[in-house]
Parts: C-alpha cells; structure tokens; sequence
C-alpha cells in the first residue's frame, strides 16, 4: 500500500541532498516489496499467477529496453544516457515485478483500494504544508531526519499556486491523482467513504491546473463509457445535481453584481485552457522543433540524440537545465531514441487498447496524457 501511495513522489529525497541523484521512495521500497514478497512466497510456497498478455508485454518491453540503451551509448552524451537508461531499465522493470507480486496476493483489490486512499490522504497532506510554507515564508525545505522534502509551490501567472501534492510537477500530479481516483471508483468498496476521497482527489486534481490531466480524465472517461455502456445517473444524483443548478442562478439572480465579480476571478483560469495562452504557443513550437529534430538525417531518426540527451539539443530554449525535452513523449522518445523505439513503445501501449481489461481506460489516459506531455 505504501509503495502505491509514493510510487510517483519526487519531493521527498530520502538522501536529504546527501549524493547527485535523488533517492525517492519508489527506488527504496520497491527491492524491499520485492525481497518481502519473496520471502513470503517461499514460506507459503505460492506459485506466481503470470497474467495472460505477460509475454508479449515483456518482449516490447525488451525492445525498448534494447534500444533505448542503444542510443545512450551512441548519443551525445552517453554517459548522462546510460545514468538515465539504468533509471529506466529500474523503473520499467520495478513495476513489472511489483505488478506479479499484487497479481499474485489475494487481497489485490483491497490493497489496491488502500493505496489509493493513502495516495490521496498523502497529497493532501503535503498540499497543505505546501500553502503553509509559502504563508509562512518560510524554506522550501523541511527536514525529516536524513530526508528532505521539498515544499517549493508551483504557481501560475506567478499567482495562482498550483497544488500538486508530493510531487513537483503539477502536471504530472494530475496524473497521479487520476490513477487513485480510478483506482477507488473501480476496486473501491462503495460507500460514503469512496465517495468522499474521489471527491477530494477531484477537487485536488483541478487544483493542480493541468490542461494534460483534463485530457487525460476526457479519455479515461470516454473510455470508461464504452466498456460500461450508456452512462446512466440516478434518481439521486440527478436531484442533486438539479439542486445545485437551481441555488446557483438564484443566487445570481438575487445578486447580479456577484455574477461580475465570479467571472473577474475565473478570467486567469479561462485563459489557462485558451490556445492562445503563451505556455500553449510555446508547446507547439516544441512539437514543431522536435519533428524537426528527430528527422534531421537517417542516423538521428533510426537512433536518436541518445536517452535523456534531449536538453542538449534545446539549450538555446532552456538554457543550463539539464531536463528539457519537447514536452510530448512520443516526440521525445522520437527525438531521443529513434522511429524504431517510438514504434516499439506504441506496440507496447496500443496493445491493451486493442485487447480491453479492466485497467484498459487508465491506458487510455496515460496515451493521451502523453500527447502533450511525458510521464
């Protein structure tokens, strides 16, 4: 449950700045569920369920593996991409075996569910010392013993704070937030207290500012529509729903000048979703410069500038920042390692898109959030 909740935490280094990389919870617990679970199994001596697509899963998951060591050693800078390809190759090959370990247990749906909620609960949580940072003015840093966690806010227009709970980049937050949310409404038990936590995480999600998550939340909910059937509402819903609607108009009505003073402050957020916002204008010109890039001659659009050497080929963008890349995987990946890996990883996503399971709209979401981000 533990390592569900942190999986994608990136504020806490565990190391509190102690060596060049940060150690993140996901990279500590991850050998310890592993070497726990083995231990188990041998006790009990349970065979491991492997899931049926497990190979055909495992052999893209090679090839993108192959490949994009491939353009590290060949790239611009192989020492940063082999650091870069062994995270990969951890994270990549962590899940997998983390994900045959939950097949396995009986109680995967319900520790699914409690991660979930401990996700939730632990974006909650660090939001909050977030805001209280910045009320406080206080460092960005706070010390937990040995580790550090990181509270620097993300703002919009220098204004807004963007909440993103433990982890830095809201966009990515947003992500993260969906994945609990889908994960309580499909293996929660229902009840008041599901509906209060994806009620929470949607509220936080929203907070976070994210035009990737709204994205990622239209596919997953489509999605989610075509493997369910005709959306239907309820009684209940529906009079609630209508209920709001109608306090909403009276109390404008009742006090037009509040409908001006609503509209005044929704301004900035509007702006957030316009396509001519400058954030959004800068987006496509990556997107543009990126195909470019990835197809400046045979050699680079066959192997790429090497894994996570794309900031080296955009420095005149983001000057000294040893993580820019073109804002869309499927252009990084281009860009960094190839056609041929970009081809492998669509085989690798497109896949369960092809063969719908239960986890078939969370893909769904992950692909489109992709368009237009990374994660």
């Amino acid at each position: 449950m533990l390592w569900l909740a942190t999986f994608s935490v990136d504020r806490l280094d565990l190391l509190g700045g102690g060596a060049d990389f940060v150690l993140t919870p996901y990279l500590a617990l991850t050998p310890l569920v592993l070497v726990l679970a083995g231990v188990g199994a041998g006790y009990a001596a349970v065979p491991l369920e492997l899931p049926r697509g497990l190979r055909p899963y495992a052999l893209a998951l090679c090839a993108l593996l192959g490949l994009v060591l491939l353009s590290a050693v060949l790239g611009l800078d192989p020492t940063m991409g082999a650091r870069r390809s062994v995270h990969f190759l951890a994270v990549a090959v962590g899940t997998l075996l983390v994900a045959l370990v939950l097949t396995a247990a009986e109680e995967r749906d319900e520790v699914l569910a409690r991660g979930a909620e401990l996700g939730l609960a632990l974006t909650l949580l660090v939001s909050l010392l977030t805001v209280w940072a910045v009320v406080r003015q206080g460092p960005p840093l706070m010390r937990l013993g040995p580790a550090t966690l990181d509270l620097t806010p993300a703002a919009y227009g220098g204004i807004f704070p963007r909440l993103s709970g433990a982890v830095l980049d809201p966009n990515r937050a947003g992500l993260d937030i969906l994945f609990y949310v889908f994960v309580l409404g499909r293996w929660g038990r229902p009840g008041v207290r599901r509906r209060l936590w994806i009620g929470a995480g949607v509220a936080m999600a929203l907070l976070t500012l994210s035009r990737s998550f709204l994205l990622a939340a239209a596919a997953l909910s489509v999605a989610a529509l075509l493997t369910r059937g005709p959306f239907r509402m309820s009684r209940a819903s529906a009079l609630v729903l209508a209920g709001l609607v109608a306090l909403g108009t009276g109390a404008l009505l009742a006090r037009p000048q509040a409908g001006t003073a609503v509209a005044d402050a929704a301004e900035p957020f509007g702006a957030r979703l316009s396509l001519r916002e400058e954030s959004t204008q800068d987006h496509l010109e990556l997107l543009v410069r990126g195909v470019g890039e990835g197809t400046e001659s045979v050699r680079r659009a066959a192997l790429g500038v090497g894994y996570g050497n794309a900031h080296l080929v955009l420095q005149d963008i983001f000057p000294g920042n040893k993580y820019g890349n073109f804002h869309s995987f499927y252009v990084t990946l281009l860009v960094e390692c190839g056609v041929f890996a970009l081809l492998v990883f669509l085989v690798l996503v497109g896949r369960p898109l092809l063969l719908p399971g239960p986890w078939f709209p969370m893909v769904a979401a992950l692909v489109a959030f992709n368009l237009f981000y990374q994660a």
